[in-house]
């Protein structure tokens, strides 16, 4: 790779300057996200999958007074249609940016948004993902700003397998207790046939949901998958493990990890590990790995807030991921308005 590029143009709000690379800068980037708590969607290795997914990705590093306080990875999509790509080019960042402590969120954003403006976008989006200060609801432009509530799932790991086991609802402690005894296999498939695998228990989870009567549970679109899978393994980021029975695979699951944290991706279980609980033996087996290698959490990903009502079609997969032990947090994505005219997605 060559060396990082400072982008020429640069943006300044109040005391926050916005300067974007082409290129992470090497050896130093990872570093400086995990100084400032950053996740996994701050990574070399997420900006390599955004490249690769998107075309274009910016490195940005946030500056006051010469001195750095935090860093983004931000990706690209600009339409064909000259004509208004002002107004439908759009920023993404999947999570805040990583900041030093006392540096406002607000501040950040705005820094951000008037970089992006000034950069021709259109619009401006900024998921919460892993977000790092999740309490921190500062936004820059509420007129112009739409807010996408969600509810994230967290599990604290350590310091070993049985706290952390202890810190679960019981029915799951005795579900997961009860699977390690049953004798299944754990495997690793770090591969685009492993990927392909964890995709078709994925279709059978989906299936199985519609069948009770959630009809909106689709399997993601297979190849968008595999172009998503292929990224994500050219980057190195993510590994897939699979629980099995009786020589045939039941359960598997994605995971992405980052400094300590690791991120749970995707996950499928087809009808018979359904029946003899091979994804909570999966979930033992993976939390366990964690703590053994250090990690101190494991982010379950998220689900519509209305999930938490008990009628809610979803609230199953609420309820599983809330019995994990996991640190219930309210997130928000926004979406902000750059340009005169609002564009939807």
């Amino acid at each position: 790779m060559p060396p990082a590029r400072r982008l020429a143009q640069q943006s300044v709000n109040g005391s926050i300057c916005v300067v974007p690379y082409d290129h992470p800068i090497d050896c130093q980037w990872d570093a400086e996200a995990l100084s400032f708590g950053g996740n996994v969607f701050h990574s070399r290795a997420w900006g390599d999958v955004c490249t690769t997914l998107d075309g274009e990705v910016l490195y940005l590093r946030l500056f006051h007074e010469g001195g750095l306080l935090g860093v983004a990875v931000a990706s690209a999509r600009r339409t064909r249609w000259r004509p208004l790509g002002r107004l439908r080019d759009v920023l993404t960042l999947n999570t805040p940016p990583a900041l030093a402590p006392g540096v406002p969120r607000r501040d950040s954003l705005l820094a951000i948004e008037h970089f992006a403006r000034s950069r021709g976008f259109g619009l401006l989006r900024i998921g919460s993902y892993a977000d790092p200060r999740p309490w921190d609801e500062g936004l820059p432009s509420p007129s112009r700003t739409r807010i996408y509530p969600r509810l994230e799932f967290r599990v604290p790991l350590g310091p070993d397998f049985p706290s952390t086991l202890a810190r679960m609802h019981a029915k799951h402690r005795h579900s997961i207790r009860k699977a390690s005894d049953i004798g299944f296999e754990f495997t690793e498939n770090t591969s685009l046939a492993g990927a392909l695998t964890l995709h078709s228990l994925q279709e059978e989870t989906f299936h199985r949901r519609r069948s009770l009567g959630n009809e909106n549970a689709v399997a993601w679109a297979l190849e968008s998958y595999r172009r998503t899978m292929e990224a994500y393994l050219r980057s190195g980021l993510i590994r897939f493990f699979f629980a099995s029975g009786r020589g045939a695979i039941l359960s598997g699951m994605g995971i992405l990890e980052f400094g300590d944290s690791a991120y749970h991706l995707v996950g499928g279980t087809n009808g018979d590990g359904y029946k003899c609980g091979a994804a909570f033996a999966l979930f033992g087996y993976t939390i366990n790995r964690l703590i053994a290698g250090g990690f101190s959490e494991l982010n379950l990903g998220g689900v519509q807030p209305e999930a938490k009502n008990e009628q809610h079609i979803d609230h199953g997969l609420y309820r599983f991921k809330a019995r994990l032990g996991a640190t219930e947090l309210t997130c928000r994505d926004i979406e902000t308005r750059l340009t005169q005219w609002f564009i939807h997605r």
